[in-house]
């Protein structure tokens, strides 16, 4: 655990490493599914997982089975120092290959394995550390082609190629670029050449197909923004501050360090003084035709490292001129894939990797001159743990995290959910907790999450006071009216049969009216509170909402359901709005009871422009085709389907609109700004059962626009 964040240690990524892999566990063995969705996240609508699936088959060749043995905690501990461990055994394996010399070799495997970036990585990012081993293997087998006569180097280097490719995507890129420099410094030719393309056809067939997929499931671009990059960046005179958590040198480093942007672990860039020098040695007293491989990429990477935009002690303009300093990396960010790299820390694992052959060129070089070589290697390593190494690693006992008493889960566990309050996507150590209760959760942390899990459940009034308790300080009498009415929906809608006070999180007058709202408006069974501080309510039956008529209002910020792929509500008129999907597919999450025919309505405005074809609704339920719909031009439809009764069931229903096709305003309309993809403009939609009478639904004007 990083020192910095020692004080707030739920926000750390390395709890959502631990769950994933229980999760990969869970769901392999558990639910005899691939892990490429959940709902055990933001239920019920719940999360893909495909890309993040394809990024960790790598690692859970390793972790799987110390996951199956053990508990989350012992298994990423070992998981972690295997990885370590063999990260500094491929670069030896690399460095012996090049410099001959097991000691020399010893000590570029010691110098990688505990390089500043590998070591803050292994604060937090436990499967990025456990796909470094194979970056060194990767460039080792690169070499031997061009060196060595044999299909087997063809045959493993095809295979670490796909590994590389299941693992993490930045490392797929920074193997690419590695190759590219070599290729331009030393071209293969002949046998060598023919070798190196029948492996890279072999590796395209095998993932070109898989990527494919990949882009047409998750749709969407993950490009990321150069500001993004650009704060994420390290800082120049990083490369020359030791590590903040290092028992000498941390206090003044972590002073210098407090002027520079992003956090520590990105800053972790700290070269070593005496790697340096043994780098010189190594790179003076070779051939340069053996060092320049790595000196080029050294620097590519160190450079790229840099960001968009040069940073020196946190300042990116200089001078009474105010000038800056534009990188290389502003050129990569323009090409396809590269754009989606946000975290240029990354980069200084080649160039640490890349530093430490370089020491081993060094260190050989002194062995091969000194007369007492076992001193001079003892002295050579001493300097450098002295200069590297982190004594008395900052670490946080898991055994103090609080867990979910086991008494009051169901006999149902995976069916149910628990709703932790106050209800943060950034408190991690939730997610943690679920390799203990296994229930499903309201909330959730991933990579990359769309904008729509940022607000998940904001449409619903009493999620509102889950995630901001202190605002029952300002409830009023309608909106207490209005939870009587809601929380027994809520409790059915989402299966809730736990609820958590975590009161390291919440003032005392916030737990106390928390406290009150809970036993006021939901059925209590039990409660009790552990040594954590947590007060763990039982929630019992509360009789399910009546569904015979069921409004939705797009005009409206709340209703009682959730919405996926549309835009905020816009007011059209007095008494008349819309909301517009604004992706290719919409999903709507509603409660209805199964066993009855409901009536479904909708009042709908296709985008239309100068040209437009006719837009059409593919409408499910539950995965079934209900109905295409053909909408008029420039008019609203009043568009009604009958739902059979056996679509149905009782609890969360999930109701899916495929539009023909979208369109952006800004590029289809003059003078328009809107940047959207818009396909229809919902004004209501109604789901009426057929076995009573429906309420009478107040007509509609019809309105062009």
């Amino acid at each position: 655990m990083p020192s910095y964040i020692m004080d707030r240690p739920w926000i750390h990524s390395l709890w959502g490493y631990l769950w994933w892999m229980w999760y990969v566990k869970y769901s392999i063995f558990q639910l005899h599914a691939l892990p490429v969705y959940t709902n055990f996240l933001f239920y019920p609508v719940g999360i893909s997982c495909l890309s993040n699936f394809i990024q960790c088959i790598a690692p859970s060749i390793l972790a799987i089975p110390t996951f199956v043995m053990f508990s989350p905690v012992l298994a990423g501990n070992i998981l972690l120092l295997l990885s370590i461990s063999l990260s500094g055994y491929s670069a030896y394996l690399l460095a012996r290959y090049l410099v001959n010399n097991d000691w020399a070799a010893f000590l570029a495997g010691f110098a990688f394995s505990f390089s500043s970036p590998l070591m803050a990585n292994a604060q937090g990012h436990l499967l990025v550390v456990a796909d470094i081993p194979l970056i060194p293997l990767f460039i080792l087998c690169l070499l031997k082609i061009r060196e060595e006569n044999s299909n087997r180097n063809l045959y493993l280097l095809t295979l670490l190629s796909l590994l590389l490719f299941f693992s993490y995507w930045y490392f797929t890129v920074f193997a690419f670029i590695f190759f590219l420099t070599y290729f331009l410094l030393r071209p293969f030719q002949g046998p060598a050449l023919s070798r190196l393309l029948r492996s890279g056809l072999m590796f395209l067939l095998l993932a070109a197909p898989l990527a494919l997929f990949i882009k047409f499931k998750e749709g969407g671009s993950f490009q990321a923004p150069l500001k993004v990059a650009q704060d994420w960046s390290v800082d120049l005179i990083a490369f020359l501050l030791p590590n903040g958590d290092h028992l000498l040198s941390g206090p003044w480093a972590r002073e210098i360090r407090s002027n520079l942007l992003a956090n520590p672990t990105i800053q972790s860039a700290y070269l070593g003084y005496p790697y340096l020098m043994l780098a010189v040695i190594g790179i003076a007293t070779t051939k340069w035709k053996h060092t320049k491989i790595w000196v080029a990429p050294f620097i590519l990477f160190s450079l790229l490292a840099l960001g968009p935009m040069l940073h020196v002690n946190g300042r990116t303009i200089f001078g009474s001129q105010q000038w800056s300093v534009p990188l290389p990396f502003i050129l990569f960010h323009k090409l396809p894939v590269l754009n989606a790299i946000r975290d240029c820390s990354m980069f200084l694992i080649v160039s640490s990797l890349c530093l430490a052959i370089l020491v081993g060129y060094g260190v050989k070089a002194i062995l091969d001159r000194v007369t007492r070589k076992a001193i001079g290697y003892a002295a050579i390593l001493a300097l450098v743990a002295l200069d590297t190494i982190t004594l008395q690693f900052p670490t946080y006992r898991v055994e103090q995290a609080p867990i979910v008493p086991l008494g009051t889960r169901r006999a149902l566990p995976s069916q149910s959910t628990l709703v932790d309050i106050p209800l943060r996507s950034d408190i991690l150590t939730y997610q943690f907790y679920q390799t203990y209760h296994e229930e499903k959760l309201l909330t959730g942390a991933f990579s990359r999450m769309a904008p729509f899990y940022g607000s998940y459940g904001d449409e619903i009034p009493i999620i509102h006071f889950f995630k901001n308790p202190g605002l029952l300080a300002h409830m009023n009498r309608e909106q207490t009216e209005q939870i009587e009415k809601d929380a027994s929906w809520l409790v059915n809608f989402f299966n809730i049969h736990t609820i958590i006070l975590h009161e390291r999180f919440l003032s005392k007058e916030d737990l106390s009216r928390m406290d009150r709202f809970l036993r006021n408006h939901f059925n209590i069974t039990n409660m009790e509170k552990d040594s954590s501080g947590r007060v763990v309510y039982s929630i019992g039956q509360m009789r399910p909402p009546t569904s015979e008529h069921i409004k939705i209002d797009f005009a409206r910020s709340q209703n009682r359901c959730i919405k996926r792929g549309w835009s905020q509500p816009e007011q059209w008129g007095k008494d008349f709005g819309v909301s517009w999907s604004d992706e290719s597919n919409s999903d709507l999450f509603v409660y209805l009871e199964g066993s009855r025919p409901y009536l479904l309505t909708a009042n709908l405005l296709p985008f239309s422009y100068q040209g437009s074809p006719q837009q059409t609704v593919n409408v499910f339920l539950n995965g079934k085709l209900l109905d295409t719909l053909s909408l008029l031009k420039k008019e609203f439809s009043v568009c009604k389907i009958k739902i059979p009764a056996n679509v149905i069931r009782t609890g969360v229903n999930h109701l899916n609109f495929s539009y023909g096709y979208t369109g952006r305003p800004s590029e289809l309309i003059p003078e328009s700004t809107d940047t959207r993809d818009l396909a229809v403009a919902f004004n209501y939609l109604s789901l009426d059962s057929l076995g009573n009478p429906p309420k009478p639904t107040p007509s509609v004007q019809q309105v062009t626009r």
